[in-house]
Order: C-alpha cells, then structure tokens, then sequence
C-alpha cells in the first residue's frame, strides 16, 4: 500500500496489489483498486485516473447516493461503469435500521446496527456478484475500481469476497478492511453521515465511522453459517467454482 493518498480527493482510493494469497503469490499491482466516492476528485486526480486504464468501474452506492454525489471518474472509450445498487448500508438513506437509529439514537443501537447491516450483506450482495465475477473473467474487466461512499462497509465486505476469490486468508483480509481506518476518518469520515443524521450526537455517530473488525467479521460467519463456506457462497451466488477461481488466480496473482 502506498503511504500517501494516490487521490487527494478520494483518500481511501488504493491499490490491492500485494496482497499475499495463502499459496505465497500476490496481487498484481495495478489492477484491483477500492475506494470511497469518487465525487470529489480534483483536476490533478483527474489526470491521475487517466494514468491507470481503468476499465471497469463497479459503483456500489443506491440510486440516491449517486444522484446526490454524482462520480467524477473519466469515463474513457472503453471503460465500462457497472452500477450494483446496494442499499444495505446506513448512507443510502434506505432500511429499517436508518428508522430505528433515529427513533433510538443510542450508541448502543448505532452498534448492533451496524453487525446488523453487516450481516445482511451476503443477501443484498448475493444477486449481483455474478455481474461482477462475469466481467472479472473477461479481458476487459481489469484494471477496475469498485467503490461505495466511504470505501468502507460495501466496499470492505466486496474486497472480502474477491480477497477470498483469490485465495487470501481471513487474517489478511481483515488486515487490508483495517486500512480504511488510516485514510478516512475525521471530519471528512463524518461528513456523509451528518447529511443522513444530523440530530445524531457524536458518540452515537462514532460506532457508523468506525473500522470494526467485529463488523466484518459478522459478515463473513453469516457466509459461513449461511452457505458453509465463502467457496460455496462464491459458487452459489457468483458462479465461481474451483475451475474458475484457478483461473482469476492465474490472471491476477504473480
């Protein structure tokens, strides 16, 4: 990971290469990037995002999370957006849990919200992976950015799967999910959230900005619980079976 913002405007934009798989190779550099928003880049961003041919890039924000903050990425010949309307998340302004926040705002409440949320994850993601993984599998599916608007809960459980795609462990993904915490945090980590819940003190607000591995770790024992296995979650939701899984291997890691 490099240790300086690669886009001032989108702090939390960073590469995944490096990553060490379980069998000791790693990522490719340049290929994979997750990020926050990317509504805010600058001029100078701009012609740092032309420098990195990315060709597919997957939004995981609600059709009102992009109407508000509409993403300023260049849209090349040949790079693709591919839009996974995930709701799941206390910024899409969506759900029961956003109710429940406002009604009780406790600390105690933002917690359990954000497990719960976390937890419903592999269903909200389970009927668009395969749109994702098809592309992964094509010539033109990389180098690719997935984003949500922090680069944190969406984005964090959608690097977990394509980590675990790619034979990382969980140790290591739950590393790279903690490198959020560096990059978006502070009155730029609160902003998006004091739109939604302005009434909300900031003790309350702190359990939703926070890196929890507790969060994470929720959605993966529901794969797990759930479906036996990410393997078997990758099979059953996204059409990745060990074949295929050994040839994104090939095609990512060195």
């Amino acid at each position: 990971m490099r240790h300086r913002p690669l886009l001032v405007g989108a702090p939390n934009f960073r590469d995944l290469g490096g990553t060490v798989s379980r069998d000791g190779r790693s990522i490719r550099y340049g290929l994979m990037f997750r990020s926050e928003g990317l509504s805010e880049l600058t001029g100078n961003d701009l012609e740092v995002a032309q420098t990195l041919g990315i060709r597919l890039v997957c939004d995981l924000r609600s059709k009102h999370e992009c109407e508000r903050s509409p993403s300023r990425w260049p849209l090349n010949k040949g790079t693709e957006m591919l839009h996974l309307d995930i709701s799941a998340d206390v910024r899409s302004g969506e759900g029961s849990m956003v109710k429940r926040l406002l009604d009780t705002p406790t600390r105690q409440v933002a917690t359990s919200a954000m497990v719960s949320i976390y937890r419903q994850f592999p269903y909200a993601f389970s009927g668009k992976l395969r749109a994702l993984f098809d592309r992964l599998m094509t010539d033109d599916g990389v180098p690719m950015v997935f984003h949500c608007t922090a680069g944190k809960d969406r984005t964090g459980f959608i690097s977990a799967i394509l980590l675990s795609a790619l034979g990382v462990d969980r140790e290591a993904i739950l590393e790279d999910y903690l490198k959020t915490g560096i990059y978006w945090n502070g009155v730029r980590g609160e902003a998006s959230l004091k739109r939604s819940f302005q009434a909300l003190p900031d003790d309350v607000l702190h359990p939703l900005i926070a890196v929890d591995v507790a969060y994470l770790d929720a959605a993966l024992d529901e794969v797990i619980e759930n479906f036996g296995s990410v393997e078997n979650y990758l099979r059953t939701c996204a059409g990745i079976d060990e074949h295929a899984a050994g040839k994104l291997r090939e095609r990512l890691l060195t």
